[in-house]
Order: C-alpha cells, then sequence, then structure tokens
C-alpha cells in the first residue's frame, strides 16, 4: 500500500503538507526505521507483513479515521495522481461506500482496456456487492417505517 508524497528526494519533504503533527512525526520515524520506503515520490511498507502487523494493531475507530483521512489526500490530488485503486481500498476501509460505488466500475473499465480482466471483474463485484447491501438497507429501512407508520 502506498501514500501519495510530495518529494523524492528526503524523506522529510515526503510528509503531505495538509497531515497532523502527530501523523508526520509518526511517519517520519516509521521512514526512518524503514517500515516505510520512499520509492518514485511514493511511499510503501517495506514488506507486507509490517502493513499488516500495524493495521491489525489499530482499534477499528483508528483504522476507519486514519482511511478516512488518507482519502482525503488522494481525493484532493485525484486530477494530479489518478490512483483510483487506492482511494477504492482506502474509501471501502472508510465506510464511504458510495465513493467505491462511483470509482469502482472506472477503474474496471480501466483495467479491461488493458487486459486485466479478473481484476476488472473483482472490482464490478465490488460495486455489485455494496449496491446489493445499500439495497438491503433501504428495504429494511422502509419495511421497518412502513410497520411503524400504520394507521
Amino acid at each position: 500500500m502506498a501514500a501519495t508524497v510530495h518529494s523524492s528526494h528526503r524523506y522529510r519533504s515526503a510528509i503531505p503538507r495538509k497531515m497532523e503533527p502527530v501523523y508526520a512525526a509518526a511517519l517520519e520515524n516509521c521512514i526512518a526505521s524503514r517500515i516505510l520506503i520512499l520509492k518514485n515520490g511514493l511511499l510503501y511498507f517495506k514488506h507486507e507483513l509490517y502493513r499488516r502487523t500495524i493495521e491489525a494493531s489499530l482499534s477499528p475507530m483508528v483504522r476507519l479515521s486514519l482511511n478516512k483521512k488518507i482519502l482525503e489526500l488522494l481525493r484532493e490530488r485525484f486530477e494530479e495522481e489518478s490512483e483510483i485503486e487506492r482511494i477504492i481500498h482506502h474509501a471501502k476501509n472508510a465506510n464511504e461506500y458510495e465513493l467505491v460505488v462511483h470509482y469502482a466500475p472506472i477503474a474496471a473499465r480501466e483495467a479491461a482496456t488493458v487486459g486485466a480482466h479478473l481484476e476488472a471483474s473483482k472490482l464490478y463485484l465490488t460495486a455489485i456487492d455494496i449496491i446489493r447491501g445499500m439495497i438491503v438497507i433501504y428495504c429494511y429501512n422502509f419495511t421497518n417505517h412502513m410497520l411503524t407508520n400504520v394507521t
């Protein structure tokens, strides 16, 4: 998983400008200890096990909050970076399902045009599953509303 950064020549300049100081300090520590590596202007976990361990150590509310912050940073730079897959990933983990439904078909079409049909089908399925869940919730709420408002 990568994080958008502003410069690739020094890690201090790799910290997004709008990041809160506590997160910026933590990010600097992760870069200095080589948990995160800087490559082509992006931050990556050095190993997938690092990413999984850190993600598993976060409380659900902290994980949700961090994904929302990352999503906000990604959306601000969308026109420049156009990293739809990352937006989808963080939107899903931030419970921003409308964004997933919006971006997943776009990413699926892009994947299909380069021959990544399996990835395209997974992206379409992600959108379909979320829409299906939204419909179930809507029907449940509608039914409850109708049952409680029967005269």
